[in-house]
């Protein structure tokens, strides 16, 4: 189902950390006949999978959370990358 961030959800999240992604558990209250949400919280993480960001910064990218197993799989041919690798570490 679509659903929007609330700006108070915005503005107290510090980090990208903060925000929700892929696997969280949200709080939401529907709208407009239950076509449509919005996100007033993110409930406490069981466990996240994150890596740096790309460059200099310091940083970090959320890629899923709540999970249990996560295979990390790169092609050993034309675009390996081993400081792409690192990241996840």
């Amino acid at each position: 189902m679509p659903a929007e961030l609330t700006g108070r959800l915005l503005h107290l999240a510090e980090s990208s950390e903060d925000l929700p992604c892929v696997g969280d558990w949200v709080c939401v209250r529907y709208r407009d006949s239950a076509t449509r949400a919005s996100i007033h919280g993110v409930l406490p993480r069981r466990s996240f999978l994150r890596r740096k960001v790309a460059g200099r910064d310091v940083e970090v990218q959320m890629i899923a959370a709540n999970i249990d197993v996560a295979f990390i799989v790169e092609a050993c041919r034309f675009d390996f990358n081993l400081r792409r690798l690192e990241r996840y570490w």
